[in-house]
C-alpha cells in the first residue's frame, strides 16, 4: 500500500488528467497523476464526491467505456490509506452525438416510409380505376362464360353457331363451329 506524502506547501500532489469533453458513445480514460514517489499505490476514484465502484479502474487510470450523459460530472482521485487527500476535481463534459447524424437517421427512415406509402396508394388507386372501368359495361347478373364458349366439350352437339360468311377464292363458304 502506498502512502501519499505532503508537499512542502502541505497539500497532496495529485491531479486528474482527462479530456474536458467527450462525445457520447466514445471511450474516455482519466489518469490520476502524482509527482510523489509511491510504492505500489492503489488509486480510488470519485465522481461528484462519491467513490466509484462500478467503473474499470486499472492502476492509476479510470476507463469509461461507451460514454453516456450519465458519465458527465466532477472526477477526483486519491490513494488508498490517504483518502482524505484527494486531487483537485476535474469536470468532464459529455457532448451529445451529432444532431445531424440523428436527423439523417430519422429523416432517412421517414423518407423510406413515406415512399412506400405513396407506392401503395398509387397501386391501390390504379387497381380501383381498373376495376371501376372494367365493371362499368358489365351486366352484374351475367356470368363470365368467356372460357366456356371456347371449350368444345362445354357445348352440346345440338349447339350450332352461325357466323358471317368469309370469301375465299371467289367462293363463299359458311363457317360452322
Amino acid at each position: 500500500m502506498g502512502f501519499l506524502h505532503l508537499s512542502p506547501k502541505g497539500s497532496a500532489e495529485l491531479h486528474v488528467e482527462a479530456p474536458e469533453e467527450v462525445t457520447e458513445g466514445e471511450t474516455a480514460d482519466l489518469t490520476c497523476n502524482t509527482t510523489c514517489s509511491l510504492t505500489d499505490p492503489t488509486f480510488i476514484w470519485y465522481k461528484d464526491g462519491r467513490p466509484l465502484t462500478t467503473k474499470t479502474i486499472k492502476n492509476n487510470q479510470l476507463h469509461l467505456q461507451t460514454v453516456s450523459s450519465e458519465d458527465a460530472g466532477s472526477y477526483s482521485c486519491a490513494v488508498r490509506g490517504s483518502q482524505h487527500l484527494r486531487s483537485t476535481a476535474h469536470s468532464l463534459g459529455v457532448r451529445c452525438r451529432s444532431s445531424s447524424a440523428v436527423w439523417f437517421a430519422v429523416g432517412g427512415g421517414s423518407f423510406l416510409l413515406i415512399t412506400v406509402l405513396i407506392c401503395i396508394c398509387r397501386i391501390n388507386r390504379k387497381k380501383r380505376r381498373s376495376d371501376k372501368h372494367g365493371d362499368e359495361n358489365a351486366d352484374p347478373d351475367a356470368q363470365d362464360d368467356t372460357y366456356t364458349g371456347l371449350q368444345p366439350t362445354a357445348r352440346s352437339s345440338d349447339d350450332v353457331y352461325h357466323t358471317p360468311a368469309v370469301s375465299v377464292s371467289s367462293q363463299i363458304l359458311p363457317l360452322h363451329l
